[in-house]
């Protein structure tokens, strides 16, 4: 990296009204901190960490909209229970000098954890799931029913 370009990163910057300490961004990868769906001190302290290394917007991987949409047990589904332990996250992210963002997901045909609220797998069309007859064959989302999971 050139004098010239590594200035340009570390320089603050301006995306959606949100304003970042430089051009860091740690991406989404899912961290496997999320034990049985739920955060907790392990992911705060884990993205905390990266705030201060200096990266101006760490992301939280995997952040599913519903509790079958997710690949496997240990991911987390966006509901009541969680909102305190990410207003914990978040508050340790900023207190580092960073901001946190959240990476919605949705697995779709690629399901390997058991059902919860709906008997198959959810996917934009009828197909064989990724890992195996035995996980179900996903049933086609159809435009009522997305709109539908979009209400919740």
């Amino acid at each position: 990296m050139t004098q010239k370009s590594s200035d340009f990163a570390l320089q603050p910057f301006r995306v959606a009204g949100l304003t970042l300490r430089n051009r860091i961004v740690k991406a989404a990868t899912f961290e496997g901190r999320t034990p049985n769906g739920q955060p907790g001190p392990d992911l705060t302290e884990f993205h905390a960490r990266i705030a201060r290394g200096g990266t101006a917007l760490s992301t939280v991987s995997y952040c599913t909209v519903s509790p079958d949409a997710r690949t496997f047990a240990d991911q987390m589904y966006l509901h009541e229970a969680v909102f305190e332990p990410m207003v914990a996250l978040a508050s340790a992210v900023h207190a580092e000098g960073g901001a946190v963002s959240g990476q919605l997901a949705h697995c779709g045909a690629f399901k390997r954890s058991a059902p919860v609220e709906s008997p198959r797998p959810l996917g934009p069309s009828r197909c064989i799931n990724q890992y195996g007859l035995l996980s179900g064959i996903p049933r086609n989302q159809r435009a009522a029913s997305l709109r539908a999971a979009h209400r919740r």
